[in-house]
């Protein structure tokens, strides 16, 4: 079986590029044996005229533009068109429907989404209303040609069977498992109680107010109010240390001691916070079962589904403030037996579920039954 994966503007080559999915998903089928030919990834090349109306638009408007330029998606669908006459792939595979928006679609198409643009204007994004009606004809081209569907949450499940009229048997759903690699992943732990001494909290994000950092640091100073001491750590951005907040920066995981030093943050931590006001899916969640350390979070986006509620953490109402998650911790701290139980059902889940060996073989049953389908 030959595939063709369409990357987008992230090298999926390279795991410090994008949020490291692409790397992942395009590493762990080569070690499956598929047969694949690499198409892009794509530069943002545009005109003078494309240049200015971005320059206005910051200027004029608090909403957001098109994410890519005409001049992108005609040349990116131009180079997909030519691998696709030189390769004769048995079916396409890509995460990025923005490279085949202009493009002949004539070849099995399986299409990977992690949120759509509906699902993610209604809770995050602010585009104008002329940019999001572009996207969404990008989105739904390549959907509609799609021949398999595949996305990270029930809640994307959802909206393209209800809103892209997608038919629920073309849509697979798989949680969006850990981006640390394997071989640093301890095959065994020893998982033992906690005595919370002080409750250590840990924050991987880089967006401050969509992964909801001003949250966490609240979290922190609450309980800490309260009289339970606790420490925070924040990875992914600088910053200047507070009282009991912590900025670790950022970890690349290219670099064998940067990687090491990324995995002593969740050998630390007791709790993993994501109060994310928007989450597509969600990778920390996946990285944080390996370590079992439960996953404290709401049920934005595909959060839902990442962190199963009760196995692999707690997923608290959509929205929910600083003292629920203040509430939902010190409930497992003053239960530390709840606490273990919960951290070794994180760790199972994260060998049965949350990783590329398990994820990889979804995908690559959805490429077997696509070009079967021919």
């Amino acid at each position: 079986m030959k595939v063709l994966y369409v990357a987008g503007k992230f090298d999926p080559r390279d795991h410090d590029s994008g949020s490291g999915v692409d790397y992942m998903i395009y590493q762990s089928l080569k070690q499956k044996g598929v047969d694949l030919t690499l198409a892009g990834p794509f530069n943002k090349p545009w005109t003078l005229i494309e240049e200015l109306y971005f320059l206005v638009h910051a200027i004029v408007s608090s909403k957001g533009p098109v994410k890519y330029t005409r001049t992108y998606l005609k040349d990116a669908s131009r180079q997909v068109e030519k691998a696709i006459r030189d390769v004769d792939p048995d079916v396409i595979f890509t995460k990025h429907a923005a490279a085949l928006s202009y493009c002949p679609i004539e070849k099995p198409l399986v299409y990977l989404i992690d949120a759509t643009l509906v699902g993610y204007r209604a809770q995050w994004g602010n585009f104008t209303d002329s940019a999001f009606n572009s996207m969404l004809a990008w989105e739904t081209r390549v959907v509609q040609a799609s021949r398999e569907v595949i996305t990270n949450s029930d809640w994307s499940a959802e909206i393209l069977a209800d809103d892209y009229q997608v038919d629920k048997s073309r849509i697979t759903v798989y949680a969006n498992p850990s981006s640390i690699p394997e071989e640093v992943v301890p095959e065994k732990l020893e998982l033992e109680t906690k005595d919370f001494d002080p409750i250590k909290l840990l924050l991987v994000g880089r967006e401050y107010r969509r992964k909801g950092i001003d949250i966490a640091i609240e979290i922190v100073q609450q309980l800490n109010a309260s009289g339970h001491q606790a420490e925070l750590r924040i990875v992914g951005l600088e910053g200047e240390d507070i009282p009991h907040v912590h900025y670790m920066g950022y970890y690349r995981k290219t670099i064998q001691e940067e990687l090491l030093g990324y995995i002593e943050n969740y050998t630390w931590a007791n709790f993993l916070l994501h109060p994310a006001r928007f989450e597509a899916a969600g990778i920390v969640p996946g990285e944080a079962a390996a370590f079992g350390v439960p996953t404290i979070t709401n049920n934005a986006g595909g959060l839902g589904t990442t962190v199963r509620d009760g196995v692999s953490g707690l997923v608290l109402p959509f929205g929910s403030s600083a003292d629920k998650y203040v509430e939902a911790i010190l409930g497992l701290v003053s239960n530390p037996e709840e606490y273990l139980k919960l951290s070794r059902s994180s760790r199972e889940r994260y060998k049965n579920e949350l990783n590329w060996d398990h994820a990889s073989d979804v995908i690559l049953d959805v490429l077997k039954r696509a070009a079967e389908a021919g």
